[in-house]
């Protein structure tokens, strides 16, 4: 077997797991960032949460850091929903304290006008009688007390209305306080999905600080981090970025797989007794590599669309087909090491396709040196891409 070979290839589960174990440890770093915020937000930085260095190792260690940051996280919520639902309550309660303390003089005043004969009235009988019925009114203070409690935020106009219905008469104040309990709920429905909006923008933010390419992710999260701030509904914005970031995010992974794949194929052709050689080549995921002895004969290794290409090809142009099948046999003779070599290294072969040798003549590879790369990181996943496109089509 000799000619032009490609090997299909896997990557390894393994590191498919840990990549997307690394995934989910960036999503967790978003949701602590979330959480710092909202800590601030409240001054209560003491019970913040600190991500740490990101984990390395198997996919398994990964897993096992992502629990324990889970756990981390969920407890520092547990501690600062405590803090702050003791805040409330000491505010709360030394507020009604203080209305309370207002309506039991004001029952006073009216009982001491009640027992004078002077001030006999239907007017102040009527009055009189919906003071003795409002004995119940600690009652009604206690489940103010409680629907306000529940509050995810402070709400000062939800305070003040609360204050309306211990104020109000014993039947007006149930259904204020009906009322009231509506508004704190509908309060900290819109209070919640605020906390949980931040959560998103924070996530996809972390999630997206590998990309080559985000600032359209950035733009979008600008957008909806704007639109939240201007409580308006970041939701378009958020769903337009998950789109975004799944997309760029599976394009950047080729290109991850490619650069992955090729370098193994570099360090076992190296090991084999080959070295690379600078020739500059049509794609980035393309490398030629030569063996000691004569230098007509080269191999290139590309790798696109699943599958490792292999090909011996003229570096000059006074070669004889003697000489083309020898160099095409010395690939053959290393093909098996090879495939060994790439399944240990992580990258599980496949089906091997060869064309038998003589069929084609190895092509002639001018000796152009590769320059400098000078482009930055967001050009070349836009090259990759469109030369990416172009091998498709």
């Amino acid at each position: 077997m000799s000619g032009p070979k490609g090997i299909q290839y896997e990557i390894a589960l393994e590191r498919r797991r840990a990549e997307d174990a690394m995934q989910k440890w960036r999503a967790l770093n978003g949701r602590v960032q979330a959480f710092s915020l909202r800590c601030a937000a409240v001054n209560m930085s003491d019970v913040r949460v600190v991500a740490g260095a990101a984990p390395a190792g198997t996919s398994a260690a990964i897993e096992t850091a992502c629990a324990a940051l889970e756990r981390t996280l969920a407890s520092a919520h547990t501690r600062l929903e405590s803090q702050l639902s003791a805040q409330r309550s000491q505010r709360i309660t030394h507020n009604l304290g203080a209305i309370l303390e207002e309506l039991d003089q004001r029952e006073l005043a009216a009982s001491a006008l009640a027992e004078d004969p002077r001030s006999k009235s239907p007017h102040t009988v009527i009055e009189v009688a919906e003071k003795v019925d409002i004995g119940n009114k600690v009652d009604i203070a206690d489940r103010v007390r409680r629907v306000l409690s529940s509050l995810v935020e402070q709400s000062d106009e939800l305070e003040t209305t609360a204050a309306g219905v211990l104020r109000a008469s014993p039947a007006r104040a149930r259904l204020l306080l009906s009322d009231l309990s509506s508004r704190v709920n509908a309060a900290n429905r819109r209070s919640q999905q605020k906390i949980d909006n931040r959560g998103q923008i924070e996530e996809i933010r972390c999630e997206a600080a590998l990309l080559l390419d985000r600032s359209r992710i950035d733009m979008l999260l600008d957008s909806a981090d704007h639109a939240l701030e201007s409580d308006l509904d970041p939701t378009p914005s958020l769903t337009s970025a998950r789109a975004t970031l799944a997309t760029q995010s599976a394009l950047e992974r080729e290109e991850r797989d490619q650069a992955f794949v090729l370098g193994v194929v570099t360090e076992s052709l190296v090991e084999l007794g080959y070295s690379v050689s600078p020739t500059d080549l049509e794609t980035p995921t393309s490398v030629m590599f030569k063996r000691s002895g004569p230098r007509t004969h080269a191999v290139t290794a590309n790798v696109s669309d699943g599958e490792i290409g292999l090909r011996t090809v003229r570096t000059t142009a006074t070669t004889d087909r003697g000489g083309d099948l020898a160099a095409e046999q010395q690939m053959c003779s290393d093909l098996d090491p090879l495939i060994e070599a790439l399944r240990a290294r992580g990258v599980t072969p496949g089906r091997v396709r060869a064309v038998p040798a003589g069929v084609t003549t190895p092509k002639l590879i001018t000796s152009t040196i590769a320059a400098p790369a000078t482009v930055k990181p967001a050009q070349v996943s836009t090259r990759r891409m469109r030369e990416n496109e172009r091998t498709r089509q």
